[in-house]
């Protein structure tokens, strides 16, 4: 693998993987790069050789081999000029041999460009050739050449012979090296390289759909070098689009920024507000998977396309824009009014089942933070309800994941909250199952978030510890910072409740990365921390971070976990001092008024649970029994769930 310098992203993941997993088996591998290159896996794990300039006596032997009877004083004045890089010494010799020195040009690239003057009617071939790139097909090259194929073939011996081509494969030849094949498309004028770069984009449209199809960035080069700025930046766009299909993320957003920066060049009246409408929308979505929803990029691109939205008026991807710029405003700002905003994109949506599953699916995400489940529930019901296989690409395409996936990760978290654990439990699974069929990152990077945050509120640490872990590596080979840090926040919570510590200090790492990416739903980074520090017994950095935690709540209007917070400061205000009795118990009734007021069946039994183990030490038994016997009766399953056994239990103690 030559020139990792210049290597796409995808690419070198495919290498690190390589690298890192090859546990068994010979396999020589061969990678060369410039100084810049950093490799992303451990020095250990593979062998460098820092290649530096040719010493003088290598250069010799190098130059006496090529150009055997040369003088030695042009010999000398090789070496000397070739300042230890190969090429040059290389190129000087084979000139050398039929050549004066004195006629030799003093830089490489002059000495190339010489070559290339000296290749007779093989020059055109060698231009139109570097013009496909360093690496170039036999039968584009065949479609873009005007002189018959005999004169072709003739041309490209000649190219080889001379040292400037060599062969890949039957069907694919290559420069020698890269400053060659510059050197080459360099002879040419402006003109005629973009007359040759459009031939080439013709080419490729009328002969070769595949390589269209799976390549469109080379069609939106070539016609970028042809002038063609219009048609450039509809292939970044098809090229951007393709990218994040796949979940090359890193690819997409430099697609679409290529398409962007070509907007420089072109005249306003040439649809300029539409291409960059269009790029914008589909990098919107990429950023949000790649740097969060909180990124800065993507709240510029956002109010751009807002302010493109009110001059470009009516646009069939409006509903689109809308629905990622109402995901953003949950995200970094607040739920608050985003529900009855959703219920304006339904109307938008009309009878399109996807724009009505995106509406509900908003809608449905809103609720969930403001603590509103049974509405939550509804919509995602609803959304659920509209979903047909053949729609997965679509919604991938325009909301950038499975909305399926996601509404039913919402449905499960929100079946919990309810009061219907083993329910929530199944849709998990069923999610899950969804998500790892479908094997779209960013959906499966998602859906795994949510479950391991499931299983923390079900208080199952190892199932969370595992799910969790699975968060972490997918988030990383991808780059998706925000799953990644959703992924850290369970994982050291369940660290923490399996009985390691330092669990908390990832925590802590997950809630600086949520800050950058996140501002509207801080309180479930937060909540993990404390409930860490309430089981490590360190009830007052627990309380420290619920005076945090119900500000952030106040502020954003996320009641999600808002009753939890209240019992959670009671149980501090306990351990620390029976004299903080009074003052818990209003905790505990403040964390019940909430939650009967969300239907929230699963936090009102936890709240009930510590107020009646409060009473039993006040000596109430009987009320304390009365209390708990009453909620535990309204639950109809999830009996072996964590909540309930702590009832059960405490029942028995009561009894």
């Amino acid at each position: 693998m030559e020139d990792l310098h210049w290597i796409d992203p995808s690419t070198l993941e495919l290498l690190t993987l390589f690298v890192k997993n090859l546990r068994r088996g010979s396999v020589l591998a061969l990678f060369t790069a410039r100084t810049e290159f950093v490799q992303p896996w451990q020095e250990s794990l593979t062998a460098t050789l820092t290649l530096g300039p040719l010493s003088d006596s290598d250069a010799r032997a190098m130059v006496t081999l090529m150009a055997q009877g040369i003088p030695e004083a042009t010999i000398r004045r090789i070496v000397e000029r070739a300042d230890g890089v190969p090429l040059f010494a290389e190129e000087m010799a084979r000139t050398a041999a039929q050549n004066d020195l004195a006629s030799i040009p003093d830089t490489l690239q002059d000495l190339l460009a010489a070559r290339m003057d000296k290749l007779g009617v093989a020059r055109y071939t060698a231009q139109l050739a570097a013009t496909l790139g360093r690496e170039f097909d036999l039968d584009l090259l065949n479609k873009v050449f005007l002189s018959a194929p005999d004169a072709l073939a003739n041309d490209l011996c000649t190219l080889h012979d001379a040292g400037l081509i060599v062969a890949v494969s039957a069907s694919t030849l290559q420069f020698k090296h890269a400053l060659m094949q510059e050197a080459a498309y360099q002879s040419q004028s402006k003109a005629d390289r973009q007359a040759t770069h459009r031939r080439v984009a013709q080419a490729l449209l009328s002969d070769f759909p595949v390589m269209v199809a799976t390549q469109p960035e080379r069609l939106a080069q070539h016609f970028s070098n042809a002038g063609e700025i219009g048609q450039s930046i509809s292939y970044w766009i098809k090229a951007g689009q393709r990218a994040a299909l796949n979940s090359a993320n890193l690819e997409a957003i430099a697609h679409f920024e290529s398409g962007l920066q070509l907007l420089m060049t072109l005249p306003s009246e040439q649809n300029r507000d539409h291409f960059e409408f269009n790029l914008l929308v589909g990098l919107c979505p990429v950023l949000y998977a790649a740097k969060g929803y909180g990124c800065e990029e993507a709240a510029q691109a956002s109010a751009r396309i807002e302010a493109l939205t009110q001059r470009m008026g009516d646009n069939p991807k409006l509903f689109q824009t809308k629905w990622a710029q109402m995901v953003s405003t949950i995200a970094c700002i607040s739920s608050r009014g985003m529900p009855q905003a959703a219920m304006g994109l339904l109307t938008m949506a009309q009878d399109d089942p996807l724009k009505k599953m995106a509406a509900h699916s908003l809608a449905a995400l809103a609720s969930f933070w403001l603590g509103e489940f049974e509405l939550t529930r509804s919509h995602d019901e609803q959304a659920v309800a509209l979903y047909r296989a053949d729609h997965r690409q679509l919604l991938i395409r325009q909301f950038g994941s499975d909305l399926v996936v996601n509404c039913t990760s919402y449905l499960g978290c929100s079946l919990y909250f309810l009061g219907y654990p083993k329910q929530a439990q199944m849709v998990c699974q069923q999610m899950l199952h969804q998500a790892r069929a479908l094997a779209h990152p960013h959906t499966l990077a998602q859906a795994l978030s949510f479950a391991a945050l499931l299983h923390r509120w079900l208080n199952l640490p190892e199932q969370a510890l595992s799910l969790s872990a699975e968060t972490i590596a997918i988030s990383r080979q991808h780059d998706f910072c925000l799953w990644l840090a959703c992924g850290e926040m369970t994982h050291g919570w369940a660290l923490v409740k399996c009985g390691q510590p330092d669990g908390l200090s990832e925590i802590e790492s997950s809630i600086a990365a949520m800050q950058s990416a996140l501002g509207g739903i801080s309180v479930v980074f937060l909540s993990s921390r404390i409930e860490a520090c309430v089981h490590l017994k360190r009830y007052d950095e627990a309380l420290d971070g619920l005076a945090q935690a119900l500000a952030d709540a106040e502020k954003t209007g996320d009641r999600h976990f808002l009753a939890e917070l209240y019992r959670l400061k009671g149980v501090c205000l306990l351990a620390l001092s029976s004299d903080n009795a009074a003052d818990a118990e209003s905790c505990f009734e403040q964390a019940l008024t909430i939650s009967r007021k969300q239907h929230a069946k699963s936090l009102e039994l936890r709240a009930t649970t510590s107020q009646a183990r409060l009473w039993l030490q006040q000596g109430k038994q009987a009320a304390a029994r009365r209390i708990l016997e009453k909620i535990r009766s309204g639950f109809t399953e999830g009996f072996d769930s964590n909540d309930l056994q702590e009832a059960e239990k405490l029942l028995r103690a009561l009894a």
